[in-house]
């Protein structure tokens, strides 16, 4: 009754019953019977459906719980899953030479055939080496071989001194004595598995012929080196080598022979006419042959160059001076006179006037040296030139300093230093050594001159400019620079000041909801779960308005309330942890905290815990109306999981609603309260108009006092409304804040109950009200109870009182009639605003982004500071790259997604938008981001130069190991002379040795052994077998029936059954392959499988192969804690997916289903 669907954006895809035999089953080792059901795709998807049909006797089936969906992937198709496959692109499944590397790893060396020409008698050094190659699996250590000796010569290999390294090695060839003809060898290579291949090299071996020398005729200029090839036109058919020698030199010049077979010829100083030199041209070869040949050289004559004089010229700063270059030049013959600049001035400009003469024009300011260099060239054939520097000297004369004005732009409260010499020049004369001055002063700020530190040296000065408190508008000011001789000058600044924009709290209020978060129903402290299933998400949606009830009479003491868990991230000792709370039916006052604690934990263990009465736990007002608070503390110890729980019954609080979790940075403001104080920017003064008491029936010893105290910088000072022995009597006191502030700010006063009232409840708050003003008129007058105020209690016994204001307001009043009072008071130390610019109810110093805070996306990020998640990611990708390539090939990027490479690498491999991957150069697992800039998914990439490197499911099979068949069992082995018993340690991985009668078993019997005749395995390698069950699935029942024993020389070692060390992973493929085995404590060289018939056993058991693995390797784990052992990925809300429950196709439609349900999601 149980199907498997996939479908394709909405679109159905394909379906599997259990009962299909490609449906694969695999049980996971532990306490419960948990199992993966899966089957092998043919298409894409992008939604797996899981679904229970048919008519379910619920007594027999119980609960079905689905823990997620998943996938594994195998690339090659060849049933051994990408994270055990050794062959990417080929099948593991072969091994045709027995070497223990699958055929399509195995690459082999190769050996290419050579031709080489030599001379009689002519003996060579032949590197046969150089076009072969030893292949993936590298040389091995013996020597190249001759396997067919040569003829007509001898032949021996080289091993170049390194006897265990070949690919040094080269072959020594001597022809027989006056022997002319053809002769060969044949010689092999070996790499490092033994693999071979061979090649023959060829000799053609001729007599010499004697070379060919030619005479030359060339030509030469006057006083110009030449170099002569002569052997462009000698010929020598055969070689090999070519030898120079002069038999004859020049007589009006030099002769040098150069290493590249050409003369170089220098002609004596102004020589013309015919010079020559006699040459001989010899082959070196066997005999050596030689000729020779006549060089005759005509030397033609050549025009004579000018020559240039260096000029000197003067001229004062500013001024162009012309200088007449030429008056001092000369040129003999002619016919020309032409000038270019071969070295340009450095401090000016140069211009080559039509008359010869050049104009130099300084530099503005400049004065000093300054030159160039030109070329005098007379036109010729050749065109001859002469080059000379011009040195010119420019006076000095008196600069002034030039301001220019500037403009900024600076942020409300917020000081700015301005480079304001940037667009500025103090002229040729130099920089004083005086600071730049203010000469006018801003009119709503302060300018103060910066000296960069240099007291002298003014080029380095600054103007810091800071606005007056809360001052936003235009300003200017003007200053003044003075030169080296006392010239000065002056500009203006002009100055905007921007009003204060309250910047994003990134890692405030950093609510534990959504993505990872879950409610942990299984923590140490619920004795007694006070919550109800149906709303238990509450605490952990997206919605971070939602919230559960809890109702604390009914509360058993120790109960913890509630426990929030994040399952994918661990948060650091010194992060504040706690819980968005609302009293429900009564303040959170200091009594009604008092029965509260927080506890952490980390690993499902306690890390710590903190009370309200022990003065660890502390509330803040988070604003809005309704007194929603924070209540947490600074964690000491790392923790993944916040438990908010009743340590005491003596707690006034009747009920509290929990809102959800949340962690942050400890300097985050815990309340987000701005005083109404000269410091933060206020101009604050008190109204007197309204600040007074009045209109009770009795009053004596009733006074206000220090009203003043209560808008000074100082917050440890306060003013005091004080009762005295009063009846009904109203107390006011009002701040006038200075500017108009915003609607949707939460303000009010910090106070503190003075005399025998002590802690506020709502009683005496009922007494009490706030109200604004605008300009002098009322705007809002809000008494202050449980609905619509905010209290906050702060340390010393203080708190504070606020509401949501609907209106602006540039005034708050605190109003408090006495009742009848012996002698009380009230403590009131500052006014205060809470503001929240985009009214979500997340004051702005905590708040992520303007928009609401309160909606999170599937990533758990506040859905108005980050896009949803696009429905883009899907099942993960598996690629495996060619040996030793470097490359891989991932898929393309869609529209809108990037790929990148993870710094952490092993080498630093790249990765376009084409998922091609290059770089791969150091073996090791690599990792790929595919982000569209809100979710990403991640991508393997296990890279290796051989298929050697992978230890993980070696299989038992070729040269050395046997089945063992002599061996001596606790039962008779039944199967270890079976005529198939040989499939088990065959090469071919896909056959298999099948028992068709495990029912008529009645005692424990061994099904058969592997022993491995050349290797013995240390302890703690993973041992098992690959088996299957063809006619059923392997469930507890069926794996109690199995044991493993190793053995070592035929001595027992250990056993492992499926109540102690046992485990089962999934191998794949269309078969219900399964691998069991053990991590091993004891070294060992056999292992046998032993079968113990028990009831509602199977019938059917084939055994395919034998394993060794190191112990890290992918097999069975508690599907909780760690699928990707399995070589799958659960499709979750996590970093790597964006996954979600479709609803739309998620539920339940029968006929009959009487207490179903589905949770929790």
């Amino acid at each position: 009754g149980i199907s498997i669907a996939t479908y394709l954006n909405g679109a159905f895809v394909e379906s599997f019953t259990a009962n299909d035999p490609l449906v694969r089953v695999t049980l996971l080792s532990g306490s419960a019977d948990v199992a993966f059901i899966g089957f092998p795709s043919t298409a894409a998807f992008n939604e797996v459906r899981i679904s229970v049909g048919g008519l379910i006797n619920a007594s027999v089936l119980g609960d079905f719980i689905v823990y997620y969906a998943y996938v594994r992937a195998d690339s090659d198709g060849d049933g051994v899953p990408d994270c055990l496959d050794k062959c990417c692109a080929g099948d593991d499944q072969l091994d045709g030479d027995g070497n223990g590397i699958p055929d399509a790893c195995d690459g082999m060396p190769v050996a290419v055939n050579d031709t080489f020409e030599l001379f009689v008698e002519d003996p060579v050094v032949l590197d046969v080496l150089a076009n072969d190659d030893f292949g993936p699996d590298l040389p091995g250590t013996n020597a190249i071989r001759i396997v067919l000796l040569p003829e007509n010569g001898v032949a021996t290999v080289n091993d170049n001194g390194t006897p265990a390294d070949p690919t040094d090695d080269f072959i020594d060839y001597l022809p027989a004595a006056g022997y002319q003809g053809v002769d060969s060898l044949r010689y092999l290579i070996e790499d490092s598995n033994g693999s071979t291949d061979t090649a023959t090299v060829r000799f053609i071996i001729e007599l010499n012929d004697a070379p060919e020398a030619m005479d030359d005729a060339v030509p030469a200029f006057e006083d110009t080196p030449l170099t002569i090839s002569v052997l462009d036109n000698d010929i020598d058919v055969d070689g090999p080598d070519t030898l120079l020698t002069v038999v004859q030199g020049v007589v009006n010049g030099d002769l040098m022979l150069n290493a590249d077979g050409t003369f170089t010829y220098t002609p004596d100083g102004n020589f013309n006419g015919l010079d020559s030199f006699r040459y001989s041209y010899c082959d070196n070869g066997m005999p050596n042959q030689c000729d020779t040949a006549t060089v005759i050289i005509t030397v033609a004559p050549v025009n004579d160059a000018p020559v240039a004089v260096g000029d000197v010229a003067t001229a004062d700063e500013d001024i162009p001076v012309v200088i007449d270059v030429l008056a001092n030049d000369m040129d003999e013959d002619g016919p020309d006179t032409l000038l270019t600049i071969v070295q340009d001035v450095m401090n000016g400009d140069l211009v080559i006037n039509g008359d010869g003469t050049i104009t130099y024009t300084p530099d503005p300011d400049f004065n000093g040296q300054d030159s160039f260099t030109y070329s005098y060239c007379d036109g010729g054939a050749p065109n001859l030139c002469d080059t000379v520097t011009v040195m010119i000297t420019i006076n000095a004369v008196d600069d002034l300093p030039v301001v220019g004005d500037d403009i900024a732009t600076t942020d409300e409260n917020v000081a700015v230093n301005l480079s304001v010499l940037v667009n500025d020049s103090f002229g040729g004369d130099g920089p004083g050594t005086g600071a730049i001055t203010i000469t006018v002063p801003p009119s709503n700020g302060v300018a103060t001159i910066n000296n960069g530190g240099t007291l002298n040296d003014p080029t380095d000065d600054s103007v810091d400019y800071t606005p007056d408190a809360n001052y936003t508008g235009p300003d200017s000011f003007e200053y003044q620079i003075c030169d080296a001789d006392g010239d000065c000058d002056q500009g203006t600044v002009m100055v905007t000041v921007n009003p204060e924009m309250v910047a994003p709290s990134e890692d405030c209020n950093n609510p534990l909801a959504g993505k990872n978060a879950i409610v942990d129903e299984i923590s140490p402290g619920l004795v007694g779960l006070l919550l109800a299933g149906s709303n238990l998400g509450n605490v952990v949606n997206e919605d971070l308005e939602d919230f559960v009830d809890i109702n604390i009479t009914a509360a058993v003491l120790g109960t913890a309330i509630v426990s929030v868990k994040d399952i994918s991230e661990t948060y650091p000792a010194g992060r504040r942890a706690g819980f968005v709370l609302q009293s429900n039916g009564g303040l959170l006052s200091a009594s009604a905290l008092s029965g509260l604690s927080i506890r952490t934990y980390l690993n499902d263990v306690p890390q710590e815990t903190a009370t309200f009465s022990g003065g660890l736990l502390d509330l803040a007002a988070l604003g809005n109306a309704g007194g929603k608070q924070r209540l947490g503390f600074t964690t000491t110890l790392p923790f993944d999981e916040i438990e908010l729980y009743l340590s005491s019954t003596l707690t006034l609080l009747g009920s509290v609603r929990v809102f959800y979790a949340f962690e942050e940075d400890p300097l985050c403001d815990a309340d987000c309260q701005t005083a109404i104080i000269p410091s933060n920017g206020f101009t604050p003064s008190i109204v007197g108009a309204r600040t007074s008491f009045s209109g009770g029936i009795l009053c004596i010893g009733c006074s206000i006092t220090s009203t003043g105290d209560a808008i000074d910088d100082n917050l440890g000072n306060n003013a005091s409304f004080n009762y005295g022995i009063s009846v009904g009597e109203t107390f006011t006191l009002s701040v006038d804040i200075g500017a108009a502030q915003p609607a949707g700010s939460d303000v009010g006063f910090v106070v503190a109950p003075d005399g025998i009232l002590g802690l506020l409840d709502l009683s005496v708050l009922s007494t009490m009200r706030i109200r604004t003003y605008l300009g002098g008129a009322p705007v809002e007058n809000v008494q202050l109870d449980q609905n619509l105020v905010s209290v906050d209690l702060l340390p010393g016994g203080r708190q504070s009182l606020s509401f949501r204001t609907s209106a602006p307001y540039d005034e708050v009043q605190l109003v408090t009639t006495s009742g009848v009072s012996l002698l009380g008071g009230l403590d009131i130390f500052n006014a205060f605003i809470r503001y929240d610019t985009d009214l979500d109810g997340v004051p702005d110093c905590i708040d992520k982004c303007v928009g609401d805070d309160n909606i999170l996306n599937s990533a758990g990020l506040p859905l108005a500071c980050n896009p949803e998640c696009m429905l883009n990611a899907g099942v993960d990708i598996s690629s495996c790259p060619e040996f030793g390539t470097g490359q891989a090939q991932l898929p393309p990027a869609m529209a809108g997604q990037t790929w990148s490479a993870d710094p952490g690498n092993p080498s630093p491999a790249t990765v376009d938008a084409l998922g091609v991957v290059t770089g791969l150069s150091v073996e090791g697992i690599y990792t790929f981001i595919l982000s569209d800039g809100v979710c990403s998914d991640t991508v393997q990439v296990n890279y290796v130069v051989s298929g050697t490197d992978l230890a993980c499911n070696d299989p038992l099979v070729g040269p050395g190991v046997i089945v063992d068949d002599e061996m001596t069992f606790t039962g008779i082995c039944i199967l270890c002379a079976d005529a198939d018993a040989s499939n088990v340690v065959d090469t071919d991985l896909e056959n298999f040795l099948e028992y068709d009668d495990l029912v008529s078993l009645l005692v424990q019997s061994s099904l058969v052994s592997v022993k491995d005749t050349n290797n013995t395995y240390p302890a703690g390698t993973r041992v098992g077998y690959v088996i299957e069950f063809p006619t059923g699935l392997l469930d507890l029942n069926v794996l109690s029936s199995v044991q493993l024993v190793t053995y070592l020389d035929n001595q027992q070692q250990e056993i492992a059954s499926s109540a102690s060390l046992l485990g089962v992973g999934l191998l794949g493929a269309g078969e219900n392959l399964q691998r069991i085995g053990f991590t091993t404590s004891l070294p060992f060289d056999e292992v046998e499988i032993v079968y113990n018939p028990t009831v509602g056993a199977l019938s059917t058991l084939r055994v395919y192969y034998a394993f060794t693995e190191a112990p890290g390797c992918p097999f069975s784990v508690d599907p909780l804690v760690d699928p990707g052992a399995l070589c799958i990925e659960p499709i979750i809300a996590s970093a790597d997916y964006c996954g979600r429950i479709n609803y739309d196709e998620t539920g339940i439609n029968d006929l009959l289903c009487v207490a179903c349900t589905i949770e929790p999601l």
